[in-house]
């Protein structure tokens, strides 16, 4: 059970990291390159993170729920993945 609550934290953290950044990069001139989030930011405006970081918590506890620890540990490496790209754009 420990590994799959490791698992969540490190989904969602990679989570609140990748919409930090993204905002890091829009501050810089940059755009959102995920055609749903860029749909969120349209209907949503400054409040995206928020939504974005919503459907991430459900999402989440939903897999945690169904025990799906793989599944969270990939995610949250391709949110991390997105979080490194993202930094390093918006240097």
């Amino acid at each position: 059970m420990l590994s799959l609550n490791l698992a969540l934290m490190f989904y969602l953290l990679g989570n609140v990291v990748d919409v930090i950044t993204t905002n890091r990069v829009l501050d810089a001139g940059g755009r959102e390159l995920t055609p749903f989030i860029a749909k969120v930011m349209d209907v949503f405006g400054n409040k995206w993170g928020a939504v974005k970081l919503a459907l991430a918590l459900a999402a989440g506890l939903a897999l945690h729920d169904h025990g799906y620890e793989l599944i969270l540990w990939l995610l949250g490496c391709v949110f991390w993945a997105a979080a490194i790209h993202n930094h390093r754009a918006g240097k």
